[in-house]
């Protein structure tokens, strides 16, 4: 009996002393989240899946996001959502990279496999019901009254793919005092579907997006942050993201400053020429072929989400081009129109262009993700001559070969040459003319980062750090490898600080350096990271590959908009 009695005499201890959830108490009802531990010890606050617009299905579906309907009772904040898409399950690099030439003696008894990206079982993923937003807040700052500032990231995914939880998760941040959230918006053709008109006007994603920062504004205040000082970050797609908000009347006032990795508004793949390519292909293959626009919405609607969804496959050519079949478009103007003119255009004329100071990432092996893709049939990519993208004419391909390879074939010795290709095509030559334009017509500052501190991926290291390879530095990367050396956990305490701080005082701060604004000048002045002990300034007139690629007459910015 008294062994009973000590039983349950620890229990009701152990229940007396059972640390209480946090609660935060919205206009749409309360809810209760956790606590957990960020990367170095430290407890936060941590809500999870907290909707900030009506799921977007049924007659909602390809419509601007709604407000949500107030709830009942206590929500469980602690559940992950990811919107649907295709998954291309085991994404990881196989092989390595050529041994020659090789000193001493060869060991010609093993068995390789050419470098490249290993693609297994392409599937559809996650749901249509998905606009759910995640805020986390150390414990001892929580509902605080200090007024703490807040960061908001939008994830990557080339507008197709991704997840705030796998690729932003927060326990780094969380070691720093701030306000952190992510959140999921709509992707592929269910976040991007767009006929050119305004029955399907597109942009149902970036709508997504200004939608969670009303939220932020709304809301914030009651997790302890500051409405007024909100830093808006992206990586990849979500860079670009990032951007395309300083174009749209959806996002004026929702934030004071950014800080965009590894891709800009002005990129090639980004803004859509001709979306109807790729919508008229997706209705025919589920069946919705009609050429009145009213019924193919009404037909699309109609359809399951996951056959939509799987329709995606037949939207790529071979090669996996495009990089985006789906993604942001010119609408119609209207009062909800997200974006009705292209960035270029505004940023050459003075247009709607929001006034923040803006931070510009780039990677030195920006091409690296792209240009694995190709590894295993470069003989193939030879013979085509580049006529995988329909941009490319065949003089056009002749200039690329004659100026990057010297007429040589592609080689895996020369590979890293392809690198350098597709990283100033689709990537930095975008991101240079941002940084070049912003400064221009804009007060605030443009400040532009080089990341070269090593790649993760054993083999890899010669081509520099991959695109958007910084993030394992700021947050919580699921398909990377998360434990950092002691040199990598010194290079993310640095750049956590500088980023930190940038979100106070929208100005970059590294010791012992004199850190230099792109703004009303005609070279770049960027900060090379190489290391934690090696940071300085840096001035170039460019990065390599802009005059060369202005010089092809593409059909795109200055060849549309003038100069």
């Amino acid at each position: 009996m008294a062994k009973l009695a000590s039983i349950l005499f620890a229990i009701c201890l152990s229940g007396a002393y059972a640390e209480e959830r946090p609660t935060v108490s919205l206009d749409d009802g309360l809810i209760r989240g956790t606590y957990k531990m960020s990367y170095h010890g430290r407890k936060f606050a941590a809500f999870e899946g907290i909707p900030y617009a009506q799921p977007p299905i049924k007659n909602l579906r390809f419509k601007d996001p709604e407000p949500v309907v107030p709830w009942k009772g206590v929500l469980d904040a602690t559940s992950h959502y990811k919107c649907l898409q295709l998954q291309l399950q085991d994404i990881r690099v196989v092989g390595k990279p050529s041994l020659l030439p090789w000193k001493g003696v060869l060991d010609a008894t093993s068995h390789y496999k050419c470098l490249q990206l290993q693609l297994q079982d392409i599937r559809v993923v996650g749901g249509e019901d998905c606009l759910y937003l995640n805020v986390y807040v150390p414990k001892e700052k929580f509902q605080s009254g200090e007024n703490l500032n807040v960061l908001v990231h939008i994830h990557g995914g080339a507008f197709m793919l991704g997840d705030p939880n796998e690729m932003s998760g927060p326990s780094k941040l969380m070691d720093r005092d701030i306000v952190y959230i992510n959140f999921n918006y709509r992707l592929g053709p269910l976040g991007f579907y767009s006929t050119g008109d305004s029955i399907l006007p597109g942009n149902y994603g970036l709508k997504d997006q200004a939608f969670a920062l009303q939220w932020v504004q709304k809301n914030i205040d009651k997790f302890g942050g500051n409405p007024k000082s909100v830093t808006l970050t992206g990586s990849s797609a979500g860079a670009a993201s990032v951007h395309l908000h300083y174009f749209s009347q959806l996002s004026k006032g929702l934030f004071h400053r950014a800080w965009a990795g590894s891709s800009s508004a002005l990129n090639p793949w980004v803004v859509k020429k001709d979306p109807s390519v790729s919508a008229k292909i997706l209705a025919k293959e589920v069946g919705c072929n009609s050429d009145s626009v009213e019924l193919l919405a009404q037909c699309l609607r109609e359809r399951p989400a996951m056959q939509i969804q799987d329709a995606v496959k037949v939207t790529y050519k071979d090669w996996l081009v495009p990089l985006s079949p789906f993604g942001p478009t010119i609408e119609p103007n209207t009062p909800t129109s997200f974006l009705t003119t292209h960035p270029y255009a505004s940023l050459i004329s003075a247009g709607v262009v929001t006034n923040a100071p803006l931070t510009f990432v780039t990677t030195t092996g920006e091409g690296l993700l792209p240009s694995i893709f190709y590894y295993q049939r470069l003989n193939e990519l030879n013979q085509r001559g580049y006529s995988y993208n329909r941009t490319f004419q065949e003089d056009i391909s002749e200039k690329i070969s004659e100026y990057y390879f010297d007429y040589d074939p592609i080689t895996a010795e020369n590979f890293d040459k392809f690198v350098k290709v597709c990283g100033q095509r689709l990537f930095e030559n975008g991101i240079e003319k941002s940084i070049k334009l912003h400064g221009k017509v804009t007060k605030s500052d443009v400040f532009f980062i080089r990341m070269d501190f090593g790649s993760t991926a054993s083999g890899l290291e010669h081509f520099g750090l991959p695109h958007a390879g910084d993030s394992i530095f700021y947050y919580d990367v699921a398909f990377q490898n998360s434990t950092l050396g002691d040199k990598q956990i010194k290079m993310k305490d640095i750049l956590l600080d500088m980023l930190v701080k940038y979100a106070e005082t929208g100005k970059l701060y590294v010791e012992n350096v004199e850190l230099q604004s792109n703004l009303k000048r005609e070279d770049l002045r960027h900060l090379f990271v190489k290391g934690p002990g090696d940071i300085r300034m840096q001035s170039s007139k460019t990065l390599g590959g802009l005059d060369f690629w202005n010089s092809l007459g593409l059909d795109e910015d200055e060849n549309l908009y003038g100069r």
